[in-house]
């Protein structure tokens, strides 16, 4: 019987310890997490809040709704397996630049897309010609005016804002 109540409170306080005791895990397709985003340039680090999206139901909605960000914030798209394609992008009222970054978080690529609300094939968003693992996305121009650039690091930090 001690034996038996042991394993129960070995179980609770696992579960306590993975997942909070207010909190129970999120489930897919619920509301958008929020982080922030530490950009090491070489001439300087970037800070910038983020909403992060790391569910396909969270990337289908997550810019698709908006119709502006504020300056220093984005969202992050999370994939688990490697992509080569942005096509998650299509469908949203905001013109944009994506930073695509690997598994290391290096950024490989830097595209912009254009705002394409209605989804019109004739503004798809271009082929990025890279794998990656996830996206930082901000409004057109952002990327550059806070001097980021493909090869600097990019390093999520989910919860904190």
């Amino acid at each position: 019987m001690r034996r038996l109540t042991l394993v129960f409170v070995v179980l609770a306080l696992v579960t306590t310890a993975c997942y909070g005791s207010d909190e129970p895990p999120r489930e897919a397709g619920s509301a958008l997490g929020k982080g922030t985003v530490l950009i090491d340039t070489p001439g300087d680090s970037v800070l910038m809040y983020v909403v992060v999206a790391e569910t396909e139901s969270q990337r289908s909605t997550a810019w698709r709704t908006r119709t502006a960000v504020p300056r220093d914030e984005g969202t992050v798209f999370l994939f688990f397996e490697a992509r080569d394609d942005v096509s998650w992008l299509q469908n949203s009222a905001i013109a944009r630049s994506v930073a695509l970054f690997d598994s290391d978080g290096e950024i490989v690529r830097i595209v912009d897309v254009e705002a394409c609300p209605t989804g019109d094939a004739d503004c798809a968003p271009p082929d990025p010609g890279v794998e990656y693992r996830g996206a930082l996305v901000v409004e057109t121009g952002e990327l550059a005016r806070l001097g980021v650039f493909e090869g600097d690091d990019v390093e999520v930090i989910p919860g904190s804002e």
